[in-house]
């Protein structure tokens, strides 16, 4: 039986855990992010794929803009 679920941000994908196995072997090969939001107060996210880590960054992410790069090629 399936005690724990991790739920990949990337493509949705969801990979059960049970509580004989150890986390580490049943989630092996996956990306857990963690992101610090306060003391005591830390978001995780799990991805099964650097492909999934890659979107999931692209679409979060904030973007440098174009003028900015742009402005690199005038010096």
């Amino acid at each position: 039986m399936t005690d724990k679920t991790c739920h990949c941000y990337g493509c949705g994908r969801n990979q059960g855990v049970d509580s004989s196995e150890l986390p580490c072997l049943a989630l092996q090969g996956w990306y857990i992010v963690s992101h610090l939001l306060g003391p005591e107060d830390i978001k995780r996210y799990g991805f099964c794929s650097l492909e999934c880590l890659q979107r999931w960054v692209n679409e979060n992410a904030e973007t440098v803009p174009e003028i900015f790069l742009n402005s690199f090629e005038e010096l």
